[in-house]
């Protein structure tokens, strides 16, 4: 949310808590936007305990640890339950009456030839200080079960082995994966490399240990199947859900990750015509979640089978879809979880926005511009209820683009920064995709402001602005920054990238040139203007024109403060910044004053830079908006993103498209 849209959204707070509703956010926000309810995405329960990614973990961003709750308070692991449900065909399910096994989380199951259904499961601490493990149940119809008193891992390497995944191989021998930890909490926030172990045994109850079979960052919550000539281990790690293949289920190599994202995965089904179905449960809907089924034919692509297999009640969470065949049918085996007291209304009959009638940044789109030689610019594309775009180039050649997210009709994802890929030179782009932040410190809002720049190495830095507490006068806004592979799974860079004691910052553009990192973000003063203050009024602290901050880094991350930079005229800078090699090129935000008619005005100006420091204006295309982002094209053109007006504008007000000559400098070198 740049300046204008910032604006807005402290208006909101108030109207928000008038309302009693939180905004659904994962950090506490400015000016009492409090996103209490989206806090557990730490992966964990309130007992501190972690149980793998097809629970909260796969929930979406990784930020961090919460204050401990007590036991039994709604989600803790104790309150989890396995419960399970029957189908004829796989498609077609009816939820089974009562609990399979109490107090057990993240099941995996296998039949074993159809005499009876072994479930391994994660299992609380039997007493004070003794670590969550897994454990074993037996039924001989799949509804009772009684738990296996003599199942054990013989030669356990680890202090802990949870998250279980198992099947049975060619030799008939059962495989049990785990993940292994010595981390005394929990497993998923031990430091450096996670282990993935294998132990086998010949009846399925007493195991022995075998060997580690794939190390990576961060990995939880294995499942591990055979398909052809092949053994796929999807496994979370990094942010995302990752594939990892094996010639003998001995040695796993990563190979990719998995899509769709944002959906929990376990291990899937072969059918008789020999493609596989998967079942996986939505991650973003903590309460009344939704299972649905996806086919593959390699066990590497997906598609989604039309319709819902099966769906959460209003006031619970089910996550571990695991299904086997099971005489003649299909049992299905899945966590059941309560609803806990953060998710509270959650799911509320009117997502979004307090009041949509309202001006916001929620009634405002993104709009794709592609801008040729002459000046002339075409519309591309329109990313609904979006604001704040930034743009850049990936290694693959894809261009990525990050917003503000506002949807209309999800509050779990309202007002969060999200990606979108485009393949051919923004003509038709993705749906958005909201980004997770691995390692978020405790307190710290989620990241808003976004800006993207392309690393050499083929990662992309993601810089933002963000602030600890729930209100402004908290902490002051600063700028800091997270970095992924993929453009979509981050990981927060510890410390701040750029702050000026006293005075907030906001907004950032970063352009990486001669190998140098340039920042920039317009003076805002001491203090930003609250809520119902949108402009500079009357007793409000004037806001400098044509003045921003400019800093320097090497690395991109130590940030050194410089001169700050200028530009004539009522300008921002507010925008975005771009390096072709030989110049650095502004494209920021022009004439923001009123114009004639009493309308506030817009557009674009840019200016170019040898140095980062000294900037001379020239010809910027004639586009209406705010905050605008520019990438380069491939033809030579320019492909522009920008802030577009409200929806509410009223029918036959002009638009404020065209700028006064003078508010434009000379046409910038091709």
């Amino acid at each position: 949310m740049k300046p204008f849209t910032m604006l807005v959204m402290l208006a909101m707070a108030s109207s928000l808590l008038a309302q009693g509703r939180a905004s659904p956010s994962d950090r506490p926000q400015p000016e009492g936007l409090a996103r209490e309810v989206a806090r557990s995405r730490d992966g964990g329960d309130e007992t501190g305990f972690r149980h793998g990614p097809r629970e909260e973990s796969r929930f979406g961003p990784d930020v961090g640890r919460r204050r401990p709750l007590p036991p039994h308070v709604g989600g803790s692991l104790q309150s989890h339950q396995v419960q399970s449900a029957t189908s004829q065909d796989g498609l077609v399910w009816t939820r089974d009456e009562g609990v399979r096994i109490a107090s057990a989380s993240v099941p995996c199951v296998i039949n074993d030839g159809d005499r009876r259904v072994l479930i391994y499961f994660v299992q609380p601490p039997s007493e004070p200080g003794r670590p969550e493990t897994v454990a074993c149940a037996a039924s001989s119809d799949g509804m009772r079960f009684e738990q296996e008193p003599e199942f054990k891992i013989e030669g356990l390497s680890t202090m802990k082995a949870v998250d279980p995944s198992i099947l049975k191989d060619a030799a008939g021998k059962f495989r049990l994966y785990y993940l292994a930890s010595d981390h005394r909490g929990d497993p998923a926030a031990a430091a450096g490399p996670h282990a993935i172990h294998l132990a086998i045994s010949d009846d399925g109850i007493r195991f022995q240990e075998k060997d580690a079979v794939f190390h990576r960052e961060g990995l939880v919550d294995p499942d591990v199947f055979q398909y052809k000539d092949r053994w796929f281990m999807y496994v979370f790690g990094g942010g995302a859900t990752i594939i990892a293949t094996s010639p003998d289920g001995e040695r796993f190599d990563y190979a990719r990750d998995l899509t769709p994202p944002n959906w929990g995965t376990t291990a899937p089904v072969l059918l008789a015509d020999g493609r596989l179905r998967l079942y996986a449960f939505e991650q973003r809907v903590p309460l009344g979640n939704a299972v649905r089924s996806f086919l593959s034919a390699d066990g590497i692509s997906w598609t989604a089978e039309p319709g819902e297999r099966l769906r959460a009640g209003a006031s619970e969470q089910i996550t571990d879809p695991f299904v086997i065949r099971w005489r003649g049918g299909y049992k299905m085996y899945f966590k059941s979880s309560p609803a806990r007291a953060r998710d509270i209304g959650v799911n509320q009959s009117r997502p979004g926005p307090p009041d949509r009638a309202a001006d916001g940044p929620w009634n405002r789109d993104v709009i794709v511009y592609r801008v040729g030689g002459d000046g002339g610019a075409e519309k591309m594309a329109v990313f609904e209820r979006a604001g704040v775009p930034t743009i850049t180039r990936m290694r693959d050649g894809r261009i990525i683009a990050a917003h503000q997210h506002f949807p209309e009709n999800d509050r779990e994802n309202f007002d969060k920064v999200a990606v979108r890929f485009s393949g051919d030179e923004g003509k038709t782009w993705t749906a958005p995709a909201v980004i997770r932040v691995r390692g978020l410190p405790e307190g710290m809002r989620f990241p808003f402001d976004p800006t993207l720049v392309a690393l050499p190495d083929g990662r992309i830095r993601l810089y933002f602005t963000s602030l600890k507490g729930r209100r402004m006068e908290e902490d002051l806004a600063a700028i800091y920054s997270a970095i992924a592979t993929d453009g979509e799974n981050y990981d927060f860079e510890p410390g701040v990238r750029f702050g000026i004691a006293g005075r907030p910052v906001i907004d950032c553009a970063v352009a990486l040139h001669g190998g140098v990192f340039h920042l920039y973000a317009p003076d805002n003063g001491t203090r930003l203007p609250g809520p119902g203050r949108p402009g500079n009024g009357a007793g409000q602290e004037q806001r400098p024109s044509g003045i921003g901050y400019h800093a320097t880094s090497k690395d991109g991350l130590s940030f050194v403060r410089t001169d700050n930079v200028t530009i004539p005229g009522n300008r921002r800078w507010l925008g975005n910044a771009l390096s072709d090699g030989r110049r650095i090129t502004f494209i920021g935000t022009g004439n923001p004053g009123p114009t004639p008619d009493g309308r506030r005005g817009g557009g674009t100006w840019m200016a170019t830079s040898v140095d980062g420091s000294s900037w001379e204006l020239v010809d910027a295309p004639e586009i209406g908006g705010g905050d605008p982002g520019a990438v380069r094209l491939r033809d030579g053109g320019l492909l522009i993103v920008i802030t577009g007006e409200s929806r509410l504008r009223p029918a036959g007000e002009p638009s404020r498209t065209a700028r006064p000559r003078d508010e434009r400098g000379p046409r910038a070198p091709q």
